[in-house]
């Protein structure tokens, strides 16, 4: 999975042995070519980040693989929601003048 720069994840695993970081919430602040850094929302015993103004304790460096993109809250996956959530893009484009979208 590739992430980006202010991507909300959760790890998965104790990220480089570090107990703390399971299935714990954070945000992405640097994606390099083996590591990622998250800044959590938890002290996690981690570092400050190297430079990126995160505080102390809470950042530690992933890998791809300890991580999970978080869904928001209240969003949901299934076979009728992609199909209800096109409906209603569609109703709102066409209420506003944009109805580009056609239904087959």
């Amino acid at each position: 999975m590739t992430f980006k720069v202010g991507d909300r994840v959760r790890c998965i695993t104790d990220a480089d042995d570090n107990e703390e970081t399971r299935n714990r919430l954070g945000t992405v602040r640097v994606v390099g070519p083996v590591w990622i850094t998250v800044e959590f929302d938890e002290n996690v015993n981690g570092h400050a980040g190297g430079g990126w103004h995160i505080e102390y304790g809470h950042a530690w460096d992933c890998r791809p693989e300890d991580l999970e993109l978080e869904r928001p809250t209240g969003v949901t996956h299934g076979a009728g929601s992609i199909g209800e959530f096109f409906k209603k893009l569609e109703a709102q484009a066409c209420t506003s003048g944009y109805c580009s979208l056609q239904s087959s």
